[in-house]
């Protein structure tokens, strides 16, 4: 089962990384490894608005795994046309040296002890955390279980404390490996969790590979896999991950577009950033947080930058706006707004907040040991323009002052909203990863001298 289980996955997953190379059609080993990586989510959030069209207009489960191989099958096709009358040229390719033998053998093993650690979560959990089986893989089963009245599974009439309104990417991508299958698993959520989980490694390892070295990338996988909470929470099937994994393919789609200026890449930072808002509520704040970013970091080319994020983004926030509307109930977090406003005033609760916000900083990673070592070795920005660290620290910042004023805005008992922070600090810490190896000096240049 578990083996069937992975196998729904890989259509899902080829087909987003066909797509990738399809519109981002540069050719080279990093750029290949990137678009593999990318590819994960990518296919895994278009399928689930596709399945979601699919019951929209159908109005049943049963048939969708016909129209995802067919949807493969066509990419495949138009990818070998395209490819056809051309070589693959792999580019410069340099063959690792000692050091970078040794420390990418270190972030191997740091994958295989990450890969452990997740199949004994996965098996002490198998039906994930708290939010997992009430909110994600409830959804999952109403839809599966629901026939025609699968959209019961968002019914305004639930307790506010299941979420129904939240966005269904994972629900969706759940149920559709059910009806892949023809039964309901455990093995399904937890395949697609380790996807999302080593997907977003792999896309930080390819991000900073492609812009950096590959001893800064090995170097930046190894920081990843030992934060513990965030295999942890990888494993118990949360969308907190795959949200993760859209936040730092956006930033670092921005990244690389500030520094080779290729237009296709702003359509998949577009992709990218609709599939967050698909995924989790955060993800809609986290859209429009991009949206600023990009209006303000490229505000001196906007007329040509603007029109092709929006065509990434249009598909996905399109669905987004109409779950929003016409499906989901409304959010538990607006209930009475003016006295809500009134709590911004008040000086104990932003104690209390910025007294959590270090508190879990501080829990989350060996923040201590990458200040040092920053201090130490210094970092090797490049000369010329400064954008792309400006698009990724802007979001980061930005992302983080929206989860402080919703705990300020919060109808809930403080001490119990604050418990999920940790939580919400894991879907920009890849992110915050990738900044900190894009601006700190390589491995080789401090050993090599280079």
């Amino acid at each position: 089962m578990t083996i069937r289980s992975l196998f729904v996955l890989l259509p899902s997953i080829i087909s987003g990384g066909l797509l990738v190379h399809l519109i981002w059609p540069v050719k080279g080993v990093k750029t290949i490894l990137f678009k593999v990586c990318l590819g994960i989510g990518i296919g895994l959030g278009l399928n689930s608005l596709l399945y979601f069209l699919y019951l929209l207009i159908f109005n049943r489960q049963t048939g969708f795994w016909g129209l995802q191989i067919l949807v493969l099958i066509s990419l495949v096709s138009i990818t070998i046309f395209r490819e056809r009358p051309y070589h693959f040229s792999p580019g410069v390719f340099n063959p690792p040296d000692r050091l970078q033998m040794i420390i990418l053998a270190s972030a191997g093993i740091m994958a295989i002890l990450a890969l452990a650690i997740s199949i004994t979560v996965s098996l002490r959990k198998p039906q994930g955390a708290w939010d997992s089986w009430m909110i994600y893989n409830r959804a999952a089963r109403f839809i599966y279980r629901g026939g025609d009245h699968w959209v019961d599974a968002f019914s305004p009439e639930m307790y506010w404390f299941f979420h129904a309104d939240y966005p269904p990417l994972v629900a969706l991508n759940v149920a559709s490996g059910w009806d892949a299958i023809g039964q309901e698993t455990v093995r399904v959520p937890m395949a697609l969790g380790g996807a999302f989980l080593f997907g977003s490694a792999g896309l930080l390892f390819a991000g900073v590979n492609a812009y950096r070295t590959l001893g800064q990338a090995s170097l930046a996988m190894i920081v990843l896999f030992g934060t513990s909470a965030y295999i942890e929470m990888g494993s118990k099937q949360v969308a907190d991950i795959p949200l993760s994994f859209f936040i730092l393919a956006t930033g670092v789609l921005l990244f690389l577009y500030s520094i080779h200026s290729q237009r296709e890449l702003l359509v998949l930072a577009g992709l990218a950033a609709g599939l967050a808002a698909w995924t989790k509520n955060e993800g809609i704040q986290f859209f429009f947080v991009s949206l600023v970013v990009v209006i303000f970091v490229y505000r001196n080319s906007l007329k040509f930058i603007l029109p092709w994020y929006v065509l990434g983004f249009a598909f996905p926030i399109a669905l987004v706006i109409y779950f929003k509307i016409m499906i989901a109930p409304p959010s538990d977090l607006i209930v009475d707004f003016a006295s809500q406003i009134n709590q911004v005033f008040d000086p104990n609760r932003h104690i209390e907040l910025l007294q959590e916000f270090v508190s879990n900083l501080k829990a989350l990673g060996n923040w201590a040991l990458l200040a040092v070592y920053l201090l130490i070795f210094g970092v090797a920005m490049n000369k010329g323009s400064v954008s792309p660290f400006l698009a990724c620290l802007s979001i980061i910042v930005l992302q983080l002052a929206g989860y402080y004023s919703i705990f300020l805005i919060s109808p809930h008992p403080l001490s119990w909203h604050l418990s999920a922070l940790y939580r919400l600090l894991l879907q920009v810490s890849p992110l915050i990863i990738f900044l900190y190896f894009s601006v700190v000096r390589s491995p080789e240049t401090i050993f090599h001298n280079k």
